[in-house]
């Protein structure tokens, strides 16, 4: 969700479609779906620029087959479409300076590097490295860049479950190319981070075991990275929710994610939310 209050949303189908969800209206974005099979949002702008991620099927004309994906990165902005340069790049998010966070993956090894584009042309590596798909970032509008990695472990006999490793990447001034990474080592290894505003105020979601059955959003606020304060203590005890993930903070403190409401009749389901804070 950006600072205008539109929300990114992926429909899914024989193609992958693209929406703008605002004020209760949806908006397809207008990108060429017939060129490419599959468009992965990673996020939007105040400015409506959109990062993210194609997946395509590589043609072999040799043998008439498929054979492999093209996954890119890409931009949409102003109606123009531009694919990055680099092979196995995913766009994740994108702030309101235009710099966008996000990875670039070997295709053979699955091997990954963090870091950002200031154009689609040139990747710049920020030192987290990883394999597989098991990394997430965000990226706030000093250029702050959020990391969070899981690690699989072993929690009991025949029982696995995740642990978490957050990162820090700081700019030496506002979106500068350069900077210091820092690991948020004081956290909790059963917080994943999944947001930051400006501020520095980050949330996500904290799993009460290492199973991760159980989980509660989050949030840890700016300057404080080893206090966690659980939402679900900040909302009255009598309003039906368990706020389970925090998925997305804006500038305002506003915070959207996912739990469980019970409403009056005992009925439950999972349902999104959108936390306000209280003036």
């Amino acid at each position: 969700m950006n600072n205008l209050g539109q929300l990114l949303v992926t429909q899914l189908g024989s193609t992958f479609r693209l929406w703008i969800w605002q004020n209760g209206t949806a908006t397809e974005i207008p990108l060429p779906y017939s060129t490419y099979e599959y468009f992965f949002g990673g996020a939007i702008n105040d400015s409506g620029t959109l990062a993210g991620q194609i997946s395509a099927p590589q043609f072999n004309g040799q043998f008439g087959a498929h054979s492999g994906q093209l996954i890119r990165g890409y931009l949409w902005q102003n109606d123009v479409f531009t694919l990055f340069d680099q092979d196995g790049s995913a766009g994740i998010d994108i702030n309101n300076a235009g710099t966008v966070a996000g990875y670039v993956m070997d295709q053979a090894t699955y091997d990954y590097q963090v870091g950002f584009w200031q154009t689609a042309q040139t990747f710049v590596p920020i030192g987290v490295t990883g394999q597989y798909y098991n990394v997430d970032m965000v990226i706030n509008d000093n250029g702050t860049i959020l990391v969070s990695q899981s690690v699989n472990v072993t929690v009991g006999t025949g029982t696995s479950g995740y642990t978490f490793q957050n990162y820090i990447w700081t700019p030496s001034v506002a979106n500068a190319a350069t900077g210091t990474l820092t690991t948020l080592s004081g956290l909790s290894p059963l917080f994943g981070a999944t947001d930051l505003n400006a501020s520095g105020v980050i949330v996500g979601t904290l799993a009460m075991d290492a199973t991760g059955v159980t989980t509660h959003a989050a949030l840890v606020p700016a300057g404080s990275p080893t206090d966690l304060v659980d939402l679900n203590l900040l909302i009255s005890a009598d309003s039906g929710w368990v706020l389970e993930k925090a998925l997305s903070i804006n500038d305002a403190g506003q915070i959207t994610g996912q739990g469980i409401f019970t409403d009056a009749s005992g009925t439950t389901q999972t349902a999104a939310f959108l936390l306000t804070p209280a003036v």
